[in-house]
């Protein structure tokens, strides 16, 4: 989060500053058919962010018109080109990001790394309490804004109750998220800001 965070609002010596932090961070991540910094496998961190991001906007706050859509679109570019992606790597436009996505939800594998790796973040034993309070919650949501393949996959449940309360649940977020007053609403922003302009001064 604070990547994101501070590409959208922080300064360009922050963006600079983080840009430089997490290739650092990506380059010893490396395996026998697998590296951090490979594009593709960024081009799709960056379309994940994209196509949940935009999602849940919508079902939150309803849906955008076309010209707002396209320039959030054209807006989330600079996450995937600030991590190394060529310019050409990132879709054109909506309809061929969309092409892209499907493509890729239809071919792509699900490692037995990746399945430990949502193990350990969805069933953290080790996570302070309040954290872990939240893990069904985060089961849940996520479980059921997977694609059914990839839901079963990892293992995930999914059931008429489950459901329900998902629906409940983003029904109660429709209906309170958007009144609350925008100084709660942009708190992680701050958070995230803060947290991270302290850890570049030290």
């Amino acid at each position: 989060m604070t990547y994101i965070y501070c590409m959208v609002y922080g300064t360009k010596q922050e963006k600079a500053a983080i840009i430089d932090l997490v290739n650092k961070a990506h380059a010893p991540v490396q395996g026998s058919d697998y590296s951090a910094n490979d594009p593709v496998l960024q081009t799709w961190v960056a379309a994940t962010l994209y196509a949940v991001g935009i999602d849940l906007y919508q079902r939150i706050f309803g849906d955008l018109d076309e010209e707002t859509s396209e320039k959030i679109y054209r807006e989330y570019a600079i996450l995937a080109v600030s991590l190394r992606v060529p310019p050409s790597m990132w879709p054109k436009d909506r309809k061929s990001f969309w092409q892209y996505w499907d493509e890729q939800i239809q071919t792509l594998q699900i490692s037995q790394n990746a399945k430990n790796v949502a193990k350990g973040l969805l069933y953290n034993k080790t996570a302070p309490l309040q954290v872990r309070a939240t893990l069904p919650f985060v089961r849940l949501v996520t479980a059921e804004m997977l694609p059914k393949r990839f839901r079963e996959e990892f293992g995930l449940k999914t059931s008429r109750s489950r459901r329900v309360g998902y629906k409940i649940t983003l029904g109660i977020t429709r209906a309170i998220y958007p009144a609350l007053p925008r100084f709660i609403r942009t708190y992680p922003k701050r958070y995230y800001l803060k947290d991270m302009r302290r850890r570049l001064a030290n």
